[in-house]
């Protein structure tokens, strides 16, 4: 299964989001930490498939070069609003893009 989305770097671990709105809200509250040194948003796209000499799937992250994602105050702006928009207080799934 092959899916485009953003990824997400904190200190140089990687998190995989499907839309922009949650990677960047995820990535603001993690630039807020205690101690976080390094963050960055990159477009990209994850593979998931089964690897039957490990018995189990195996995902592969792919950035795209020159993919780098940034705000300025109103986008920022814009992109929390439209993430807490999509927030369904009964479900962690992000809703399909319009």
């Amino acid at each position: 299964m092959r899916a485009s989305g953003y990824a997400v770097e904190i200190d140089q671990r990687w998190f995989w989001f499907p839309a922009i709105e949650t990677a960047y809200v995820f990535a603001r509250a993690g630039r807020m930490a205690l101690g976080v040194t390094v963050m960055n948003i990159v477009e990209a796209s994850t593979e998931t498939k089964f690897d039957h000499a490990l018995g189990r799937d195996v995902s592969v992250l792919t950035l795209l070069e020159g993919g780098g994602v940034s705000a300025d105050s109103v986008e920022d702006q814009n992109l929390v609003r439209r993430f807490v928009e999509g927030i369904d207080s009964n479900s962690s799934y992000w809703p399909e893009k319009p």
